[in-house]
């Protein structure tokens, strides 16, 4: 079982423009301009009036990031009924059998995934849905790319709550679409390259799969 604990202890926000005063907790600014595409990096804004939430992260140059190894540390380092592994940016338990993600949340979209709200679209999904979208914004797990060394710096972008909203407004088609890929994906797909060659024979009777049904 997959779980996301969102620690509020501290705001995440696009560009000073957005901080609120009085200031109550640790404001960090995520930064996206890096080159790795669906990943950021939280420079310190303010501090928050919580000791443990002032703590120092790592310098660059004059700036002050804050290291996703720190925030992971907080976790790993506290106390549990029961022995706990480290399993990517997740705690798990020593079955394996619970991943706990913590991770920050920022009630805005990055700048790179703006296009997608205005991306030409038929039908789905509807407007209400990508404005619950934007209403959320993301959520940052403590982990970086594996293609660089030193990524304590980095946090990677996760909209998992978004694809759960886009899930929940499906109609019966496309749930049934969906449950019948994942079925194959979880019996088929593994050992077999019957999807992939079912798929090319449908795209060259130009089969079009009809998604207009209405979910409500």
């Amino acid at each position: 079982m997959d779980v996301m604990y969102v620690n509020n202890c501290m705001e995440v926000i696009l560009s000073a423009k957005h901080i609120k005063h009085p200031i109550h907790r640790t404001i960090l600014v995520m930064e996206t301009a890096i080159d790795h595409p669906g990943f950021a990096r939280l420079k310190y804004k303010a501090l928050g009036l919580s000791v443990s939430q002032s703590r120092p992260g790592t310098h660059t140059g004059e700036r002050l990031y804050f290291s996703a190894n720190l925030f992971l540390d907080d976790y790993t380092t506290m106390t549990y009924s029961s022995p706990i592994l480290l399993h990517g940016p997740c705690v798990s338990d020593q079955h394996q059998t619970v991943d706990v993600a913590f991770c920050l949340r920022c009630k805005y979209l990055p700048q790179n995934a703006i296009p997608w709200v205005f991306r030409r679209r038929w039908q789905w999904p509807p407007n209400f849905v990508i404005d619950s979208i934007i209403n959320y914004g993301c959520l940052l797990v403590p982990i970086g790319p594996k293609t660089i060394q030193d990524n304590q710096l980095v946090w990677r972008l996760s909209f998992s709550v978004a694809e759960k909203i886009l899930v929940h407004s499906f109609n019966f088609t496309q749930l049934l679409c969906y449950g019948l890929l994942k079925l194959m994906l979880k019996c088929i797909v593994n050992t077999h390259d019957v999807v992939k060659d079912l798929l090319f024979l449908l795209f060259e009777d130009g089969f079009i799969l009809d998604f207009g049904g209405s979910r409500y």
